[in-house]
């Protein structure tokens, strides 16, 4: 009997250990693991100018600008990564005036803020593309219009 009460706790405290220890969960770390990091990297160059002179007319009637955005510098020195950008273009605080982006046979509709679709520089040669902006206004007098411009460019990959 009294072996019977004393291996009760013993065969309480074995249980006690081996759910103890199912409930550990161990790793096993190796050194050496060889990781291959491909990364491109090099000068972005993505450029724009505005011209603006307040005269210029489309032929449906509404007054324009011209976006140019290219991917070489003053120095004429290209990107050497690929670039995806796009340009948006919004009212500046006081101002409200509709803008549609066109790009050759692409016209996007009139809006408050209207943005570019995507569009990517390659490397290796010198790249220009224009926007003309249109602006209509709902007045039908002659408006000065404060617009703001922002040009959006990305490295991409190859």
């Amino acid at each position: 009997m009294k072996r019977f009460l004393v291996s009760i706790p013993i065969v309480v405290l074995i249980v006690m250990l081996v759910n103890f220890l199912e409930d550990k969960t161990y790793s096993n770390y190796k050194k050496g693991i060889n990781v291959n990091i491909n990364d491109t990297t090099g000068k972005m160059v993505c450029d724009s100018t505005l011209d603006n002179p307040g005269t210029y007319v489309s032929n449906d009637g509404w007054a324009y600008f011209i976006v140019t955005v290219k991917n070489y510098d003053t120095e004429d020195v290209t990107s050497d990564v690929p670039v995806e950008y796009n340009i948006n273009v919004t009212n500046a605080e006081g101002s409200d005036a509709l803008y549609r982006i066109s790009t050759g046979t692409d016209v996007g509709t009139f809006a408050d803020d209207t943005t570019s679709q995507n569009y990517q520089f390659t490397t290796g040669s010198k790249q220009t593309r224009e926007f003309m902006v249109e602006v209509k206004t709902t007045g039908q007098a002659a408006e000065d219009v404060d617009f703001n411009v922002d040009l959006n460019c990305y490295q991409v990959s190859n």
